[in-house]
């Protein structure tokens, strides 16, 4: 017989929609940000990573209020923040499978945005950032890559210390090169 594993689940914010599709139906980004239910309780997850100099779960998140970076710890279930509003641009309300551990102690993430499509020129496009584990809210923002476009995801190449990203809105099908000895 095989044994059964414990799984726990921890909620960061609760909101009670019902139908997704029937209460959202029509809405557009200024929608979620002017309504004070989706701007301050919507809250999906679109990148965790484990960080074993912690032990703390980072957590990237879509916010529409620019609070898109979390951390969990595990021994105290519980989340804190770390303040990434702060430094946000309006448009700035993702990190979407971007956070990335360098062996340099820092964490590298990017961010997305999540902008209806005519929209996209007046949004400056996504970061690059990184911090320092151990949850403590120093960000340095490192960059844009490319104006009016939103990082998809990450990937370091740790021999060269460059990160390569899937960019989106408007330019499908780049994946570019950003190099870390340069910043």
């Amino acid at each position: 017989m095989k044994a059964k594993m414990e799984v726990k689940s921890f909620a960061l914010k609760h909101l009670e929609y019902g139908d997704f599709y029937r209460a959202f139906d029509g809405w557009t980004f200024r929608d979620f940000k002017n309504d004070p239910r989706s701007l301050n309780d919507w809250v999906a997850f679109t990148t965790v990573m484990y960080c074993p100099m912690d032990g703390l779960v980072h957590c990237g998140l879509t916010h529409f209020s620019s609070d898109v970076l979390h951390v969990f710890d595990p021994s105290m279930e519980e989340f804190r923040s770390l303040g990434y509003q702060r430094i946000a641009e309006q448009y700035e309300v993702k990190i979407h499978r971007s956070l990335v551990m360098h062996d340099d102690g820092y964490i590298y993430g990017a961010t997305a945005l999540f902008h209806d499509i005519n929209e996209a020129n007046r949004a400056p496009g996504g970061r690059v950032f990184r911090y320092r584990p151990g949850g403590k809210d120093d960000i340095d923002l490192l960059g844009r890559p490319i104006p009016h476009t939103y990082i998809q995801s990450l990937a370091l190449d740790r021999d060269s210390r460059r990160w390569q990203d899937v960019p989106r809105c408007g330019r499908p099908g780049l994946v570019l090169h950003f190099q870390l000895s340069q910043r």
